[in-house]
């Protein structure tokens, strides 16, 4: 069940958008997703026929990619996927974490029974695909989660934020969740946070949070010993 095997497309022709944009989000879903694995070169030739774009909209994709920090550009050589920095993980753990102890807090005071219901069904959706061995789906839905938490206290604008700096704690994210029974924790670290919630216990809903997102330092440890070459140095 690993999830770099998962193929991620993205439709080129379905909208409006620069040439150079959807580039980007086809690359960029393609690193996340880990079906351009860290430290993989990027072929441009492959990228144009494949998409059936020119070699001019993939550069400027390669350049904001590089601006983001998931590849790496080395004239006459050629463009590397960015390896996994830890340190990076680490920065965005410290953020994510502040950032979301604030979301259950705001949910608490002013979340609506309706808003409870939509997080539990967003829940019970990740509940519903546990055995589709499709980790994919899963993060995706994890996600939903989390998003609904943090546009409900803020709009979009932080959640926008945090997809800016966590690209490489999603990495480990979803390397993690190849890791047996990671994802049944998943639902049930959720729906404590939920419950804590719906409870409006807010002691209880920060310590939740708190549990769930250091999982990742375990995800850190078991993805760097199984994937190393993953890694930064």
């Amino acid at each position: 069940m690993e999830v770099f095997k998962t193929e991620t497309k993205i439709g080129l022709n379905k909208d409006k958008r620069t040439l150079s944009r959807k580039v980007f989000e086809y690359l960029y879903n393609d690193i996340l997703f880990l079906k351009l694995k860290p430290g993989q070169l990027i072929k441009e030739k492959e990228i144009s026929t494949k998409l059936d774009v020119s070699r001019t909209p993939i550069r400027e994709a390669l350049l904001k990619l590089e601006d983001e920090g998931l590849v790496e550009i080395y004239p006459q050589r050629g463009t590397y996927i960015s390896k996994i920095s830890i340190e990076s993980v680490y920065e965005s753990h410290f953020i994510r974490e502040s950032i979301e102890i604030a979301t259950v807090k705001n949910a608490i005071e002013y979340g609506s029974v309706d808003f409870f219901k939509e997080l539990n069904d967003i829940n019970n959706k990740y509940k519903n695909k546990l055995t589709d061995n499709n980790i994919n789906m899963l993060y995706k839905i994890d996600e939903e989660f989390h998003k609904k938490l943090s546009t409900f206290s803020f709009k979009g604008k932080i959640w926008d934020l945090l997809n800016t700096i966590k690209t490489d704690m999603n990495r480990v994210r979803l390397l993690g969740l190849n890791d047996p029974g990671r994802p049944f924790l998943v639902h049930k670290e959720h729906q404590i946070i939920l419950d804590s919630i719906i409870k409006k216990d807010n002691h209880e809903a920060e310590i939740a949070v708190k549990k769930h997102l250091k999982y990742i330092f375990k995800e850190i440890k078991s993805a760097k010993n199984k994937y190393e070459i993953f890694f930064s140095k």
